[in-house]
């Protein structure tokens, strides 16, 4: 969930072609932040994407929740659907629709004790649950904490990768260990690429993570 906004840089201009979410610095030339003709063509699509695909039709005409992001939703036939919440920084959300509604609520397969108005919910699913005009539903689930180990590929950015690294998950957020760094930038003159930005590790970052202990507060 949170990858892409960490590929650009803060305003928008520059993005990170190869971008892993705890790679300590980004090199030159395609490690780099900078324009990417492909990249700035295509890459404010994803949230766009993200957000048109929170709430669809199913083919019986069903509403059905597929992310429970905040958003509000227009139904064909004109009722409001509202998905409430802070979602995926928060383990819960509501539903509300201004007409009395039935709607397919997709279960994450990473959720644990999942409820919809306190009925339990198995993961990796779907559910119809219906709502009452004007009064919204409580959602609420468990964050798992998850370590997966990474496996090395080779496919290309990933062969020069140490295997055995360990990436750390909290339901859909990748966790990443955010050092100080130094920023230089190079200006480039007479294209359309504005500058070249390299982040270079300006603190301690080799630490070892010890999976049986490791917590989130």
């Amino acid at each position: 969930f949170n990858a892409l906004p960490a590929a650009l840089w803060p305003d928008a201009t520059a993005n990170v072609y190869h971008h892993a979410s705890n790679q300590i610095e980004t090199g030159a030339d395609q490690y780099a932040y900078d324009l990417y003709y492909c990249c700035t063509a295509n890459v404010h699509q994803g949230w766009p994407k993200f957000v048109a695909g929170l709430v669809g039709l199913a083919e019986d005409d069903t509403p059905v929740v597929a992310g429970l992001a905040p958003s509000t939703t227009v139904l064909p036939d004109g009722t409001t659907l509202d998905v409430g919440g802070a979602y995926p920084f928060a383990d819960d959300a509501t539903l509300a629709s201004d007409r009395n509604l039935t709607v397919r609520l997709r279960v994450p397969c990473w959720v644990e004790n999942f409820t919809a108005d306190g009925v339990p919910l198995a993961p990796c699913g779907f559910a119809d649950v219906a709502l009452v005009e004007n009064v919204s539903m409580p959602i609420s689930w468990t964050a798992p904490l998850e370590t997966r180990q990474w496996r090395p590929s080779d496919r290309d950015g990933q062969a020069a990768i140490t295997p055995g690294a360990i990436e750390v998950f909290r339901g859909p957020l990748t966790l990443a260990l955010r050092p100080e760094t130094a920023v230089n930038e190079t200006n480039i003159y007479g294209t359309i690429k504005r500058r070249e930005v390299m982040l270079e590790e300006d603190a301690t970052w080799n630490y070892a993570l010890d999976v049986a202990s490791f917590e989130v507060s």
